[in-house]
Parts: structure tokens; C-alpha cells; sequence
């Protein structure tokens, strides 16, 4: 008896932790939670990785922007660098060759490009003389022939810009191709001359000056004219430099918040793998425990199912000893019997 009462003490405590640890176990829907914050890290964390490629990415288009427009800044200035310093020696060049006392008519005229060598063959040396005031060689002036140029003949005041006391003279001077020279020699006026671009000049009279080399009227026109040209062209590049480094500053304004932007984007990505790591460690932990508990509920509920079976196996026993013990009491002396049997159910 007194062992039957031992394990069915020890049923009763293996029930009492069985229910305690049911109790005690976690909810069901807890393992859906702890994954769904895995999840939801692993998440937060590719999208923040993916935005931090995506502004480098950025940031490199932009590095390169940068350097592009930086190049284009350089070579902008590279090219103005190179006109003004053409401009400074044209300008040298042509103030080394006036006179101090006065400036002469070559310096006050505009040619288009590629008539320099006529204008130098019709004015010649006269292109030294002044413009008015009291100078020893001077142009005055004079009032326009009325005779026009025979047909097929253009002024070369056509192709040039000069002072108003040249425009008699230009007037009466006409441009020809080589071709026709010998159609309309014949039929120039008093006064009136032609010549070719190359610079070769007839007059009215007879008189006729074969094109040659360049003279040096001729050349100062021609840097005269690329003057001119450069003035035009400093302007333009000025314009163009400030327009390079208005995309420079933008390109580099871009960049720098490219780069900043990066690096926002960086500093936020250790924080988030930390939280992904925990996220992983809790499920992990829950799934461990979750091992443990299952395993102590099936080793408590094997062990209540021998309790069980060995409290039956006892509790037959107690009863046969019992009716035994009966019997005995009954008839004849079985005092040993008896005693035996006693003996078995206090086993038992």
C-alpha cells in the first residue's frame, strides 16, 4: 500500500508541472510575431541598403557631372586665356605702329575679312594720313562724285567702314574679278579706279600696279580686322566662361549633396543590422525554448503514462492481497499465511 501511495504522490506532482508548464508555455501566435519582426527588419534593412546603392550611384553620375563641367570650366577660361592674350599682342603690335602725334586713317577702318589687300592696293600709303585735325599729311575730305562706276562694277566703300572723309575717295574705286578686268578698264571714269581682293589696282589714266606680296598696310588690316574679330570673340568666351562656371557651381552644389546624402544613408545601416541581429537572436531564443518546453511536456506525459500504468498494476495487486488476506481470516489458523500476506500488501 505504501508504495502504491508513493507513486500516486508522484503522479499527482508530475499532473501539478505538466499544468504549470502548459500554463506557463508560450502563446501560440507568439512565433508569428517574432518572425514577422524578423521580417519586418530584414525589410527596413535591403531597403536601406538598396536607397544607399542607389545614392551612390547618384553620387558617382554626380563625381563625374562635376568633373565634366569642371573641364569645361577649365577649358572655357583655357580659351579665353588664349584670345586675350592674342588681343594683347594685335594691340601691342598696332600701337607700336602709330605716330605720336596723330592717328592715322588705317587705324580709324574696318575691312570686311578678305579685302585688306584691295583696300591696301587702292589707298596705299595714304592710309598713313591723318584723319582732319593739323597733321602734315591729312584727309579733309570732299564731297561724293556724281560719276557712278561703269556696270558691273561694286564700290569697294561696299566693304568697308571708314570715316566720312574717305568716302569720296572709296566712291570711286570699284572691285573686280581678274576675269573682267579688261571689260570695264576702258570705261573708267576721271578719278576712278578698280582693283582685285589680291590687290591689283588699274586706274582711269592708265596706270596699273600688278598684284604682289603683302604690303605692310595690308597686314596691319589684316590685324585690324582680326582685332576686330577678337573683340567679338573675347565677348562671346567671356559669356561662355560664365555660363561654364554657372554649371560648374551647380554640378558641384549637386555633388556635394550627392555625397552628403550617401553618407546619411550609410549611418543609418549599422543601426538597422543591429535590429535585424536582435530580431534573429529573440526568434531564436523562442524557438529553442519552444524546443525545451516540448520536450519537458513529452517527457512529463511519458512519465505519467507508467505512473498510470504502475498505480493499475499496484492497485490489482493491493486488491488481491486484500481478498486473500480475507479468506484467511475466515477458518483455521493461517497465522503465517497471514503474516506473509500482510507482509505483501504493506509492498504493495
Amino acid at each position: 500500500k505504501a508504495r502504491l501511495e508513493r507513486t500516486q504522490a508522484e503522479q499527482r506532482n508530475a499532473k501539478d508541472k505538466l499544468e504549470r508548464l502548459v500554463a506557463d508555455s508560450q502563446p501560440g501566435n507568439s512565433q508569428n510575431l517574432f518572425a514577422a519582426a524578423v521580417r519586418d527588419t530584414q525589410t527596413a534593412l535591403e531597403s536601406a541598403r538598396a536607397h544607399e546603392q542607389n545614392l551612390q550611384s547618384t553620387r558617382s553620375d554626380a563625381e563625374r557631372h562635376d568633373q565634366s563641367a569642371r573641364d569645361a570650366l577649365s577649358d572655357a577660361k583655357q580659351a579665353l586665356t588664349k584670345l586675350t592674350a592674342e588681343q594683347s599682342a594685335l594691340n601691342a603690335v598696332l600701337s607700336r605702329n602709330q605716330n605720336a602725334n596723330w592717328t592715322p586713317a588705317l587705324s580709324k577702318i574696318d575691312v570686311k575679312k578678305g579685302y585688306e589687300q584691295a583696300i591696301a592696293a587702292a589707298l596705299g600709303e595714304d592710309l598713313d594720313a591723318a584723319i582732319g585735325g593739323e597733321a602734315p599729311m591729312r584727309w579733309r575730305g570732299a564731297e561724293t562724285p556724281f560719276n557712278e562706276l561703269p556696270s558691273g562694277l561694286e564700290p569697294l566703300l561696299n566693304f568697308v567702314t571708314a570715316p566720312d572723309e574717305l568716302k569720296a575717295r572709296l566712291s570711286q574705286i570699284g572691285v573686280v574679278d581678274d576675269a573682267k578686268i579688261s571689260a570695264v578698264k576702258g570705261r573708267l571714269l576721271p578719278g576712278q579706279r578698280i582693283v582685285t581682293k589680291a590687290g591689283r589696282l588699274l586706274r582711269w589714266d592708265g596706270f596699273e600696279v600688278q598684284a604682289e606680296a603683302e604690303t605692310s598696310a595690308a597686314i596691319r588690316l589684316k590685324q585690324q580686322t582680326r582685332l576686330t574679330e577678337l573683340e567679338q570673340d573675347v565677348t562671346a568666351q567671356k559669356s561662355a566662361v560664365e555660363t561654364a562656371n554657372a554649371k560648374f557651381e551647380a554640378a558641384r552644389a549637386a555633388r556635394l549633396a550627392a555625397e552628403q546624402a550617401a553618407k546619411d544613408a550609410r549611418k543609418t545601416i549599422p543601426d538597422l543590422e543591429r535590429k535585424d541581429r536582435a530580431a534573429q537572436a529573440a526568434l531564436t531564443q523562442y524557438e529553442t525554448d519552444i524546443a525545451r518546453e516540448g520536450a519537458e511536456k513529452r517527457a512529463l506525459e511519458d512519465r505519467l503514462e507508467r505512473l498510470a500504468a504502475e498505480i493499475k498494476e499496484l492497485s490489482e495487486q493491493y486488491d488481491a492481497a486484500q481478498k486473500a488476506h480475507s479468506d484467511l481470516a475466515g477458518g483455521e489458523d493461517f497465522t503465517a499465511q497471514q503474516t506473509e500476506l500482510s507482509q505483501r500488501l504493506v509492498e504493495a
